[in-house]
Formats: structure tokens, sequence, C-alpha cells
């Protein structure tokens, strides 16, 4: 049995990747609350934090349901985001891998300025947090299995 944690910035292409790469995967994904039932994504800050909720309940019930894979698609910049996942999956018996997607801060800000409307992320938002990834991918033990991939 095996997670697999995507991290990346907004726009890094994650979503994409676990789609062509996992086919058959149970994927969690905080993003899923914003998908409305035309299946159009619609960014709304206030539900952000019921978005991460809703992703670790399932995360949580597809564990103790034994799930064969599982993709957990989010930033998970921090270490203590990525543990968050980690350490209930290993203490269920998973091997976990750790995928962070190496896209060009200037790639992600373009595709992110062609987003419209409630897509969008704030810019600085995001160069913040590829600062904060930079610094955070050397600070990730090196027991975790992590490897980093390109994007298409």
């Amino acid at each position: 049995m095996l997670v697999k944690l995507m991290r990346g910035l907004p726009c890094s292409g994650k979503s994409t990747y676990v789609e062509r790469v996992f086919p058959e995967a149970v994927v969690c994904s905080a993003d899923h609350i914003h998908i409305g039932d035309d299946n159009v994504f619609r960014f709304d800050p206030k539900k952000v934090q019921e978005g991460h909720n809703q992703c670790w309940k399932k995360f949580f019930g597809r564990l103790v349901d034994r799930e064969r894979l599982i993709v957990i698609d989010n930033s998970l910049i921090a270490l203590d985001e990525l543990g968050a996942y980690w350490l209930p999956a290993r203490v269920h018996g998973y091997e976990v891998e750790i995928i962070t997607i190496r896209t060009p801060l200037k790639l992600v800000l373009e595709r992110n300025n062609a987003r419209v409307g409630d897509k969008k992320v704030n810019p600085a938002f995001i160069e913040r947090l590829d600062e904060r990834m930079r610094i955070m991918n050397a600070l990730i033990p090196t027991y975790w299995n992590h490897r980093f991939v390109d994007p298409d």
C-alpha cells in the first residue's frame, strides 16, 4: 500500500501530473471543495480551511479502508503539512513517497496569470510560497522518501 504526497506551488502542474501518472489512485485534494456541481473550479478563500479538513478526513477514511494507492494533491510546503499525512500513513502500514514538482517560478506565474477570475492566486503569495518551499526542500528528513520531478 502506498501514499504519494504531491508537493508544489499553485499552478505547478501537480493535478495534471497526478491524473496522468496515477489514474487509478484515490485522490484527496483541498481544492475539491472549490469545484461546483458544474465541474468548474471557483476559488473561495472562505472555504480553504474547510477544504483541508475534508481532504484530511477523506485521506484518513481511505487509510482505514486500506486503499492500495492514495495521492494527496496539495501544496504541502512545510514539514508540518507533510507530517500531517506522512505519520498517519506510516502508522497504518503504508509506504510514503513525497514527490515535489520542480516548476520554475516564472512558468508558475505565467500559468497563474493565464487563469481567469477567481481561479487566480495572488502572485506575491506564490512568490512567498516559492521561498518557503526552497528552504523546506533542504529540511525534509532523508528517511522520508522524497524525489523531484520536472513538469511536462
